[in-house]
């Protein structure tokens, strides 16, 4: 995955499911110096965020339409993301769904394997259970520490629905230090 880009040595930010791309957009404006990647698996969102790529002329932008656990597992190497970004994930409310769960200790097992050392994952969502399975997973998995400066980032266009619906929103990051 990392291949995308002509220049391999820049540092790599991910986000996962970007929805329309607002976030994914100011990265890329506010960190020329990186190589970003999106991964969205829904043709909509992919489409908007084209479009403001190409009005921003961003060459430091890369969009894969795939599963991210897959792209992850089968076309990224070990040690080869420095910021992972997963804001508001479906958070499959119903307790026999929760399975569906994207963040899993599988999967963050998966995130650890990618990032480089000292590589950060970054989390939001709005429902206080989903927020409190990720406290615990992170927690348990060795590794990770928490991160008291949260960087900054765009508001999400779903995160300004939770908002307008009287959600909290939690957001949490996690270092990995070895």
């Amino acid at each position: 995955m990392v291949e995308l880009f002509k220049d391999t040595k820049k540092r790599v930010v991910l986000e996962v499911g970007f929805g329309d791309g607002d976030n994914l957009i100011a990265t890329a404006i506010n960190e020329p110096s990186s190589n970003v990647i999106g991964i969205e698996v829904y043709r909509s969102g992919i489409g908007h965020c084209l479009i403001n790529a190409k009005k921003n002329n961003l060459k430091n932008l890369k969009i894969i339409c795939f599963d991210a656990v897959e792209v992850l597992n089968q076309h990224t190497p070990n040690n080869s993301i420095d910021t992972i970004n997963i804001f508001f994930p479906d958070p499959w409310p119903k307790k026999r769904h929760r399975k569906r769960r994207l963040i899993s200790e599988t999967f963050v097992l998966l995130l650890k394997s990618k990032l480089t050392n000292r590589g950060l994952v970054h989390i939001c969502t709005d429902w206080p259970d989903y927020n409190e399975d990720i406290r615990k997973l992170f927690k348990h998995i060795k590794n990770f520490k928490p991160v008291e400066n949260i960087p900054e980032r765009t508001q999400t266009k779903y995160e300004k629905k939770a908002m307008a619906l009287g959600h909290v929103i939690y957001e949490s990051a996690y270092r990995l230090v070895l």
